[in-house]
């Protein structure tokens, strides 16, 4: 019987995991995101001012 508590735990665990990547994933490409738009508005305004 330990064996199939084992195995769902594993199965638990690696949910988590997967959903922990996903967030993290998720939080990388919202500061990129974030980065890239300031380095439009800073090239296009430094465009303006040159």
């Amino acid at each position: 019987m330990r064996g199939a508590e084992s195995q769902v735990e594993k199965e638990d665990q690696a949910s988590v995991l997967a959903d922990l990547r996903r967030a993290l994933t998720q939080e990388v490409l919202k500061t990129e995101l974030i980065r890239i738009k300031a380095l439009i508005v800073t090239t296009s305004i430094l465009a303006v001012v040159v």
